[in-house]
Parts: C-alpha cells; sequence; structure tokens
C-alpha cells in the first residue's frame, strides 16, 4: 500500500479553492488501495476532523498547539524554540509516507520524500506583483523542488503550458487533473427565498462576481464596467462580490463606495455553501474578470447551477467555460459593459436549454474522475521509485 501524505492546514475555515480541492480529492480517495496521511502542523489528523469546514459550522475554538504557537510569537527565543519543534515532529512525521502530494504547490518545509507537488499557477513567475513578497520569494527559492519532484501536477492544460514555459519542465513529466465540480451545486439550493429576501435581492436580477479581494481578480474592470452603465442608466441591477480579504491595492474606481452605501454594490465578504448556492442560482450572470488562474472553480460552480459565466479570454477559465461561456478582454472595461447588456436584455438566467447546456458543461468535470487521475500518478511514481 502507497502511504500518501497531505498538508492539512488549507482544510482549515474559511477554505479557499486549495483547500477545497483538497478535501474533495481526499474524500474521493476514501476507497481506494492508498493509505492517506492528513499532517497538519505536527501531527495527523482524519479528514472528518475539518468536515464541518466543509458546511455551515464556524471555525473551531484554538486547540493547545495553537495556543502555544500564539503565545512563541511573542518571544524571539521562544520563537526558535517553537520553529525546532515544529521542525523535528515534521520530519519524524513524513518518515512514514512514500509520496507526499503538495496540494498547495510544495510541502511547508522540505522532506526527503518523493514530492507530488500541485502547481496550480504560475502567477508568482509571470505577475510577481499579484503575490506578497514572502510569497514569491520562497517559490522562487524553492523552484528546485519543482525540478526534482519525480512529476508535476497540474489542474489545466492552459497551466500545464506555462509551468512548461517558464519552470522549464518538460511537458512529459506534467499530469493533468481538473478539479470536479461541487456536486452540491447541481441541487436546487436550500431556502434560496430567505437567503435573497436577507440580503434584498430578487431572483435573476442581481450580477455576481466570487474571489479573494486580491489584484489580479481585477475586480476593478468589473466595478468601472457596472458604474459606467449606471451613469448610463441602463442598469439597476445590483452587483454582488463575495470572497473573504485579500491583501494588495484593489484599485476600484471613484464612485465604489457611494454605490456601497446605496446598496447597489455588496461585499459580503466569505459565505457559506448554502448561501453561495442561492447566490449562484439566482444570479443574472456569473463575472470572473480575474487576470490570470490555474483554472476557476467558481466557473464550474455557476455552471452547475445554471448560471452562465463572463470570463475574461485567453486563461484556463475561458478553457474551463468551452462554448458555454461568455469571453471578453480581461480589462476591456467597455467589452464588459456589452457582456452584462447583453445578460439582462438576453435574459439568459430564464432560458432553460441554456441553463441545462450549462449544467452539463460543468457535469463533465467530476471529483471521480479527478481522483481516478490522481492515483494512477501515485501508481506511476512509485514504480518510478522502484525502477530507480
Amino acid at each position: 500500500m502507497i502511504n500518501v501524505g497531505f498538508d492539512g492546514t488549507c482544510l482549515k475555515h474559511p477554505r479557499t479553492g486549495v483547500g477545497t480541492y483538497t478535501f474533495c480529492l481526499i474524500n474521493h480517495l476514501a476507497n481506494s488501495d492508498i493509505s492517506i496521511n492528513i499532517l497538519d502542523g505536527v501531527r495527523y489528523r482524519n479528514l472528518g476532523d475539518y468536515a464541518h469546514d466543509y458546511s455551515d459550522a464556524e471555525a473551531t475554538e484554538p486547540g493547545a498547539l495553537q495556543l502555544v504557537s500564539d503565545i512563541a510569537r511573542k518571544s524571539t527565543l521562544l520563537r526558535k524554540l517553537y520553529r525546532r519543534f515544529v521542525d523535528y515532529h515534521f520530519h519524524s512525521a513524513v518518515k512514514i509516507l512514500d509520496i507526499y502530494h503538495a496540494t498547495n504547490f510544495l510541502p511547508a518545509r522540505r522532506v526527503n520524500v518523493p514530492v507530488l507537488p500541485l502547481i496550480h499557477d504560475v502567477s508568482h513567475l509571470r505577475h510577481p506583483d499579484w503575490h506578497p513578497r514572502q510569497r514569491v520569494e520562497l517559490l522562487t527559492g524553492r523552484a528546485a523542488e519543482f525540478t526534482d519532484a519525480p512529476l508535476i501536477n497540474t489542474v489545466s492544460k492552459f497551466s500545464a503550458g506555462e509551468i512548461a514555459e517558464t519552470l522549464s519542465i518538460p511537458p512529459e513529466r506534467i499530469r493533468i487533473t481538473p478539479p470536479g465540480t461541487n456536486p452540491l451545486y447541481f441541487g436546487e439550493p436550500d431556502q434560496a427565498e430567505s437567503v435573497l429576501r436577507e440580503l434584498d435581492l430578487a431572483q435573476h436580477q442581481y450580477f455576481l462576481s466570487v474571489g479573494t479581494l486580491e489584484p489580479r481578480k481585477n475586480l476593478a474592470t468589473v466595478l468601472s464596467a457596472y458604474i459606467e452603465l449606471r451613469r448610463q442608466g441602463a442598469c439597476e441591477t445590483p452587483l454582488v462580490i463575495v470572497g473573504p480579504q485579500g491583501w494588495g491595492d484593489l484599485n476600484f474606481p471613484d464612485g465604489t463606495e457611494a454605490l456601497q452605501r446605496s446598496g447597489h454594490v455588496l461585499f459580503l465578504g466569505y459565505v457559506t455553501e448554502r448561501i453561495m448556492h442561492a447566490l449562484y442560482a439566482n444570479a443574472t450572470a456569473f463575472l470572473y474578470p480575474s487576470l490570470y488562474e490555474g483554472f476557476g472553480m467558481p466557473v464550474t460552480e455557476s455552471m452547475a447551477t445554471g448560471t452562465r459565466p463572463i470570463v475574461a479570454t485567453g486563461g484556463a477559465p475561458q478553457e474551463v467555460a468551452g462554448d458555454e461561456g461568455f469571453c471578453v478582454p480581461a480589462l476591456d472595461t467597455a467589452a464588459w459593459q456589452v457582456a452584462m447588456r447583453e445578460a439582462i436584455d438576453g435574459q439568459w438566467s430564464c432560458d432553460p436549454d441554456r441553463r441545462s447546456r450549462l449544467k452539463r458543461r460543468a457535469g463533465s468535470f467530476t471529483w471521480q474522475e479527478n481522483a481516478a487521475k490522481t492515483l494512477a500518478i501515485y501508481h506511476e511514481i512509485a514504480g518510478l521509485q522502484q525502477a530507480a
């Protein structure tokens, strides 16, 4: 049996796309012929320990290790001792592993077992200004670990091409495992009417955008297009933006705060999946203007509910949306205005045939297939190690 390790820290609340990917992959590997080992800090945990974070539950109270960590941060000496403590136990823990699947690019620390890096994208190389300096330095400083890995895992053809070009990884060493679509979003949303009523939204009469608030998500372009549409008197549809606070200067256009005060632009922050489901299913259109993505899981989630995505051209989201998406240049404000007007005038959300096609497209991405392809990679690496 192959012992495969995963980093459990990304599974914690609030869970980002990497955490969702990791949770769903492990969940669908549960009955396979491998041993799953989730390493959270210095100890192994079960997937069930994180299950509550996958629905409506709030984060749990910090445990003893977290309290020790918080205290240690206040003292230079204690910080050094704590790092040594974590390093020792981390390296002791990974000795049982045959493969470490680093679903967030790289392990937290260098390990002496074969690593399968999951490189979602190479935006840290293409656009380092979109990331905190420490993250760029970490990934560039440990780039040799990508070269040394037996194989590289990624999530789209777009990202595979980018990895081959920027990291000089031969294409034959790259394995693509597209994420599945969360099956929750294919059903009818629970208590959608009450969710919309609480937010003062009407069914199929608002735009929706989802993503961490950071520069590369390019919300400034959508906001500029939306403000101009309202200035022209061409749009009364509210704009709802969901996503946790990220980092960096978002450069929101003048007029954004005024629209927030009037209730026409809503920043909801992080929301539960129940609320997210209701928002996806009842939007006029889903807006995904991100400048650079490795895949774009919100695109498949919106399609699963029957809501058409408007995405930026030339990247992974266009690959994911296929012919069912509406694609416009990422920074072309006028093009985003046209797309939003077309969504309203064409009543996209009220077209049952279109909604069915969107759901079929989303259904072509499954976690069962993702897990099967990933399992094949583990066996391929195990075979390479035996042959070495």
